[in-house]
């Protein structure tokens, strides 16, 4: 039934419906109160049978109290008279005890159930029974006792027997209201019962006749729907034909047809919908479509415009084009042709925009929209052609990446960063040709496709000037940026090459120069891809070389120079022993490891391994007061878990904190600034800092100040001058010295190889010292020879922890 408006034909009268309603709703009502009585009857039921089990246990605990009253009275007089012993008026009061603390089925117990009168006369006689003699009664004073307890006797013989009858009263009220309570709820439910059977009888009637009158008056109106049936029927067929064409246009639109053909198929439709004939006329032409059934139509020149409308507004806001009707009758068009026809503008509408996205979408699809150049789709495209034609030996790829780019995305921002990307592009386009291709192929990598460029001289010569140009600073944010540019070029002459191989050559020459190859361009050769293949195989190689356990560690120890070369600790230095290629030194892989994100499982073992080891010393006795460094890069101090992975590894193997130094490089300790918080946590708890290869980087006295480091490691280019420049080199390392003392920093000579060389540094009072004079990198087993050599001499007067702690 319809809210809005009067009953249809057929519909039940309102107030029919809404008597049925209420009538429902007394009936639900009686039901739910039916289902609450009969959980009401359950809940009395399992009351009642509570009741039943109360009574039994209360019932039991009465008669028990009772017995053992009795008991106890009969004990007492037993005991007056001389026939039993004390011990039994014990032993009976006990179990009178024992009852009287027992739980019925409600949760009191039978000394509750008895009541107060009773526990006082039974507190009076044990009272009276305390006062008496222990053993057995005298003879002389029997008679006393006898007149003393007969009161109390009776009186707790006369409490006992009310027990009884008090539980047989309480038992009786009980069991007659848990009794009348069954039978109210019995009742209570039988009347609901006997409700619900008649408002539900009297409604089922009710909705039986209300059915019956509705289809009565249903099979009238179906022989009247059928009538209009058949007119909607003619109706629908003709829709249908008109449907097909609507179908037909959007299935064009939506696998990307042309839009002539897609206004075409709009000017069918129309002309379907119309019976007239059909003009379409848009920026790209005029299409004039007649009806399927045009026979007999005037011809156009005699028909007027009838109805037209604009569709499509172009790029300029004016429309694309527009839809018309022509006729010779003047007459109007209906509404039912108008709506169609509004309809087939609309399907023209949706052409013209789908055919000016698609045109959008291929030119995102091959531009950059940073900076106006092309992308790899159209590059790569280019590329193959100009690799078919004849002259492929002609053609050249210039691949160009933005020096120092990164400082000054970091520096100035990424606004900064796309204007300079913007002029680099700018650049590019000056210095290439007209026929060139110049490509962005992301982030600050260009590309230049090169055709008939004259072999590779004239690509080199190409590559030369564009690297000139970008030489000339770049205006950004009111300042000169100076970047630079490395370029890689490959020349197509390569048998059997592709668009994609060419620019990976190109690449890989440029690769090369970001390597060093000091030019600023070079060219691709087979050498390059080579490298590029060595690369990738160290690289898969090396994540796999922990879990296959191919490294390995050996120790170069560091000596007392001041002492006697006595042993001082041991640098610990990672070798990786390939079945293929043998030994390899970390000069060869610990680079691949930083660019690969390996270096940090690495020199997670690295540290592992040092102190399994020196754990190992420590257990054989031969360790002493000496220590073991651990080489740390930059990745590695960065990781989140470092400071954790440190601390693990000491605990693990028990080794005192202050056997380990981290030897970090000067670059790793600048640059990794955010870091030195976890590097002072470290050493607040022992673990010691030393400043590795000193003199090869920054080598900044203000920044060695402010670093967290308990070493420096002088690099062997301190060294080597003392042999020609003995007097102004020794000035140099005394000042070093004085500096280290200053600073409360202790100093370790490294490439040590000469006596002459030692003998000059102990002069200028360097006392710690590493390099091949004092020993060769060797494994454990040897280093622990070396120890266990030095364990047997006597006693150092002077410990390696004492000098450490005095700064040495």
């Amino acid at each position: 039934m319809r809210a809005d408006g009067p009953p249809q034909p057929g519909e039940p009268p309102r107030a029919l419906l809404l008597g049925q309603a209420v009538l429902a709703a007394v009936l639900a009502l009686l039901l739910g109160l039916l289902a609450v009585s009969v959980f009401q009857r359950l809940a009395v039921e399992a009351e009642y049978a509570q009741v039943l089990d109360g009574h039994e246990s209360q019932e039991s605990n009465a008669v028990s109290t009772y017995t053992e009253s009795v008991g106890l009275a009969a004990a007492v007089d037993s005991w007056l008279s001389g026939r039993s012993s004390r011990r039994d008026v014990q032993l009976a009061r006990a179990l009178l005890a024992q009852r009287l603390a027992v739980r019925d089925a409600t949760g009191g117990d039978a000394a509750d159930a008895a009541g107060p009168l009773y526990l006082s006369s039974l507190r009076a006689l044990d009272e009276e029974l305390a006062l008496l003699p222990q053993g057995p009664v005298p003879a002389d004073r029997a008679a006393a006792y006898e007149a003393r307890l007969a009161p109390l006797l009776a009186d707790f013989a006369r409490e006992t027997r009310s027990v009884i009858s008090n539980y047989q009263r309480s038992a009786s009220d009980a069991a007659a209201a848990a009794s009348q309570q069954r039978r109210t709820t019995e009742e209570r439910q039988l009347a609901v019962i006997v409700l619900v059977l008649l408002v539900g009888l009297a409604l089922g009637l009710w909705v039986s006749w209300t059915v019956a009158r509705a289809h009565r008056v249903g099979r009238r109106l179906l022989a009247e729907e059928r009538v209009a049936l058949d007119g909607h029927r003619r109706a629908l067929r003709a829709a249908s034909a008109l449907e097909g064409g609507q179908s037909e246009v959007l299935e064009l639109i939506a696998t990307g047809a042309p839009l002539p053909d897609v206004c075409e198929a709009v000017a069918r439709l129309a002309a379907l919908a119309t019976g007239r004939r059909t003009v379409v006329a848009c920026a790209d032409g005029m299409l004039r479509v007649d009806p399927p059934d045009s026979a007999g139509l005037p011809p156009a020149a005699e028909c007027v415009s009838l109805w037209t409308w604009p569709f499509g507004p172009g790029t300029d806001g004016q429309p694309h084009g527009h839809l018309e009707i022509l006729g010779a009758d003047r007459l109007p068009l209906s509404e039912d042709e108008v709506r169609v026809l509004r309809r087939c503008v609309d399907l023209a509408t949706i052409g013209v925009d789908r055919d000016r996205s698609s045109r959008e979408l291929v030119e995102r699809a091959e531009l950059d929209p940073l900076t106006g150049l092309a992308n790899r789709t159209p590059l790569l495209r280019d590329l193959d052609l100009a690799m078919a034609g004849d002259e492929r030996e002609q053609v050249a790829v210039l691949f160009c990446d933005l020096d120092r780019f990164k400082v000054v995305n970091d520096s100035l921002g990424h606004k900064a960063g796309d204007r300079l990307l913007r002029q680099a592009a700018e650049r590019l386009r000056g210095q290439t040709r007209e026929g060139d291709v110049v490509a962005r192929l992301g982030g600050d990598e260009f590309a230049v496709l090169c055709r008939s460029v004259g072999g590779r001289s004239g690509a080199e010569h190409l590559a030369q000037r564009v690297v000139a140009a970008f030489r000339e600073p770049f205006a950004l944010e009111g300042r000169e940026v100076f970047v630079g540019a490395s370029i890689g070029i490959a020349m197509a002459d390569r048998p059997g090459g592709t668009a994609a191989s060419l620019l990976r050559d190109a690449d890989l020459a440029m690769y090369s120069v970001k390597g060093g190859t000091g030019h600023g361009w070079a060219v691709f050769d087979h050498a390059m891809e080579v490298a590029a293949a060595r690369r990738l195989e160290l690289d898969s190689a090396l994540r796999r070389a922990v879990e296959r356990q191919e490294l390995t560690l050996e120790f170069q120890p560091v000596v007392w120079m001041s002492d006697q070369d006595r042993i001082s600790g041991f640098e610990s230095l990672v070798r990786w022993d390939r079945a293929t290629d043998g030994i390899s030194m970390p000069d060869s892989f610990l680079s691949t490891a930083e660019e690969n994100g390996q270096i940090v499982d690495i020199g997670r073992w690295v540290l592992q391994e040092a102190l399994r080891t020196f754990a190992r010393w420590r257990d054989e006795g031969v360790a002493g007061d000496r220590v073991v460094s651990v080489n740390v890069a930059a990745r590695q101090l960065h990781d989140p878990g470092f400071h954790d992975d440190v601390l693990s590894a000491l605990v693990a193997y028990d080794v005192p904190p202050q056997a380990l130094i981290l030897e970090l490089t000067e670059h790793t300790l600048i640059e990794g600034a955010d870091a030195h918080q976890a590097l002072d946590r470290l050493r607040s708890v022992g673990v010691r800092v030393a400043l590795d290869d000193f003199g090869t980087g920054y080598s900044s006295l203000t920044q060695l100040r402010q670093l967290p480091v308990d070493f420096i490691k002088l690099d062997r280019s301190f060294v080597t001058p003392l042999a020609e420049q003995a007097g102004e080199q020794r000035e140099v390392l005394r000042a070093v010295q004085h500096l280290a003392e200053a600073l409360r920093i202790g100093v370790v000579i490294e490439g040590v190889e000469t006596p002459e060389e030692r003998q000059e540094l102990v002069n200028v009072g360097f006392r710690l010292g590493q390099g091949f004079l004092f020993g060769t990198p060797v494994d454990a087993a040897r280093a622990a020879e070396l120890l266990r050599a030095e364990t047997d001499l006597a006693e150092r007067p002077v410990s390696a922890s004492t000098a450490v702690r005095t700064g040495a």
